[in-house]
Order: structure tokens, then C-alpha cells, then sequence
């Protein structure tokens, strides 16, 4: 829709973005104005302070990717997902998790369906309750799941794509 009104018609068009640094955005607007920063929005109390940890770094120079209308670029999801489901790279998430998650309430977004279910049995295998939501999860039992969630009997929800707009819960780490 944005592309049909920027390049059909002579109206100006305003975005509001909260991945501001997503390189397609330059594809439809001219400008970027920054009116704040994450630091400032820490400072303020709008955004929790965070610490960032990251396991092994995965090699993905020998993935190829492909192009998307509305996405521009991306890796070949099939590509990416044998990567991420190698075994170091997912006992680096586990065993990071059980080292510095403190047993929090956590989201864990993975590439696709068998990167997710690899995911949810390396952690149940390690004795966390994990549980998966994809695109094809009934509304019912997601909503089971959040309850579980919520109540702390489940710890990780491992989702590919589902949790990323609208989920209001206490989430700790992700």
C-alpha cells in the first residue's frame, strides 16, 4: 500500500517505525527524523534497561538469499534454519539461558518450524518447561499456553513469528 501511494499519487506520506533502521524504509520515505534515542527513552522510564548476551556466532556467509517485494533481502529460510539448528549453536542457547537467564519468564523467536521444535526439546530435554506457538497454533491453545505462561508453569515460549506485535505479558528475557 505505501508503494502505490508514494510512487501513484502526489500525496506525502508519513511513517512511524519502531525499526527505524530497516534498510526497505529507505524504498518509501525520503527523510528520517530521529526524535529521540534508546538511551533517552531508557533515561525516561519508557523503555526497561537491558543486557545483551550472545552465544556463538553462526557462520552464515555461505547462505544465499533472496529477494522480497515488500522486505527487500533476506537469507533463504531453509538455509538459515540447518545453521541454526546445529548443535553448538543450540547448547550455546540453552546452556546461556540456564547460565544467565536467571529462570526468567522468556520469548524465544527461532527461523522456522523444526528450528522452534529443536529449540523446545533441547530446553525440555535440559529440564525447562518450554513450550512452541507457530502461525498454525488454534487461538485456543495459545491462549492456554499464555495462561501457563503467565502463571509460570511454562518458562520459555519458542515461537516463530507470532509473539512480535500486541503480546502483553511479564517477559524477562528474550
Amino acid at each position: 500500500e505505501i508503494t502505490r501511494l508514494t510512487s501513484e499519487t502526489d500525496c506525502k506520506v508519513i511513517g512511524l517505525s519502531g525499526t527505524p533502521f530497516s534498510p526497505f524504509l529507505g524504498h518509501y520515505y525520503q527523510k528520517l527524523i530521529k526524535p529521540t534515542t534508546i538511551k533517552e527513552l531508557i533515561q525516561r522510564g519508557d523503555l526497561s534497561p537491558y543486557e545483551f548476551y550472545a552465544p556463538t556466532k553462526p557462520d552464515l556467509s555461505k547462505v544465499k538469499s533472496v529477494r522480497n517485494d515488500d522486505y527487500g533481502s533476506d537469507y533463504k529460510e531453509d538455509e538459515i534454519a540447518e545453521i541454526m539448528c546445529g548443535a553448538d549453536l543450540v547448547g550455546d542457547v540453552v546452556s546461556s539461558w540456564l547460565k544467565l537467564g536467571e529462570n526468567q519468564p522468556t520469548i524465544c523467536f527461532c527461523v522456522n518450524v523444526s528450528h522452534a521444535n529443536f529449540i523446545t526439546v533441547e530446553f525440555n530435554r535440559a529440564g525447562v518447561n518450554a513450550e512452541i506457538m507457530t502461525a498454525n497454533t488454534p487461538h485456543d491453545e495459545r491462549d492456554l499456553i499464555i495462561h501457563r505462561f503467565k502463571q509460570g508453569a511454562t518458562k520459555i515460549i519458542v515461537n516463530i513469528g507470532v509473539l512480535v506485535a500486541g503480546f502483553d505479558s511479564d517477559v524477562r528475557c528474550i
